[in-house]
């Protein structure tokens, strides 16, 4: 009886070690998965991150070869157009009027518009913008409107590359955006939200900046920029272009100024008279005195 109760603890002791050891595989187990879990989810961290650094700047390559290589010709060439006129014109209102109804018959529109006035001529400037499809016409209609062209300057720029470097880029933004989203989504912690939100407003600022760069080019390229320089010419021109002056005018501003020498003159006169009448009285009796008695001292010397 004894020795089958020392049998039974043996076994009870061999029973209790096994479970232990069990026990400490299945923790030791759990707690590699749990480091590997961790360094395979560091490791998947580091992956995006590195991912997000390249393939933008793949992604940007990709999409400036193809726009230069296939869809340019497609695209055209992106150009801005501005030129600036100074001319002469016989009414400058007349012109001025001329030149807002053109401008608005073309779709265009008044930049700005400013007017000034010295010793009695008018000039003042005008920037307009004009569809570029009407941008030499319009030049034409201002020379032909004009009694004088005094200068002329015409000038192009060609911005297809920035165009075509910054439309791609803007893909490449795009497709970080997208990514990023995903990512948002997928963020199991708040520090990970929080680190992507950071990213993703950083991107979609960068976008912003893109596409306001974009939207300028665009209507740079659209509308023309034109600055005219307008003075009012004094000349008349008569039918078959010969330059006469204003002779009614002249003629009255002459008479005008004769009058007004006669007045003066008959003012001075009047003021000397009067002013300077009691010697005259005096001159006067002395002269006829002595008139008097030099006919009596004739007489006398006759007789």
């Amino acid at each position: 009886m004894k020795k089958v109760a020392h049998i039974v603890f043996c076994f009870f002791i061999v029973f209790l070690l096994t479970a232990c050891s069990t026990l400490d595989e299945k923790g030791s187990d759990a707690h590699s998965q749990k480091m590997y879990d961790h360094a395979s989810s560091a490791e998947e961290s580091r992956q995006v991150e590195q991912d997000l650094a390249v393939e933008p700047e793949q992604s940007y390559l990709e999409n400036k070869k193809t726009m230069e290589g296939t869809k340019l010709d497609d695209m055209g060439r992106k150009v801005t157009y501005s030129a600036t006129l100074q001319v002469e014109v016989n009414d400058y209102h007349q012109s001025l009027d001329n030149i807002a109804k053109k401008v608005k018959d073309w779709n265009g529109y008044i930049v700005t518009s400013t007017m000034y006035g010295e010793n009695n001529s008018i000039f003042g400037d005008i920037t307009v913008r004009i569809p570029q499809q009407h941008f030499q016409a319009f030049i034409s209609f201002i020379e032909k409107d004009s009694y004088k062209v005094k200068n002329k300057s015409i000038s192009g720029d060609d911005v297809t590359e920035e165009y075509v470097d910054l439309n791609s880029r803007l893909k490449s933004k795009r497709a970080v955006e997208s990514r990023l989203m995903t990512l948002m989504e997928q963020a199991e912690t708040t520090e990970d939200l929080l680190a992507v939100t950071k990213d993703l407003a950083m991107v979609q600022e960068e976008i912003e900046t893109i596409l306001g760069r974009m939207n300028y080019l665009e209507n740079r390229i659209e509308f023309a920029t034109i600055t005219i320089h307008l003075t009012e010419n004094n000349t008349k021109l008569t039918d078959q272009g010969v330059g006469t002056v204003n002779t009614w005018e002249k003629s009255k501003e002459m008479f005008m100024k004769s009058v007004k020498i006669l007045m003066q003159l008959v003012s001075t006169m009047t003021v000397f008279f009067i002013g300077g009448l009691p010697i005259i009285i005096v001159i006067s009796i002395t002269l006829f005195i002595t008139v008097i008695l030099y006919k009596y001292l004739k007489q006398r010397k006759k007789e």
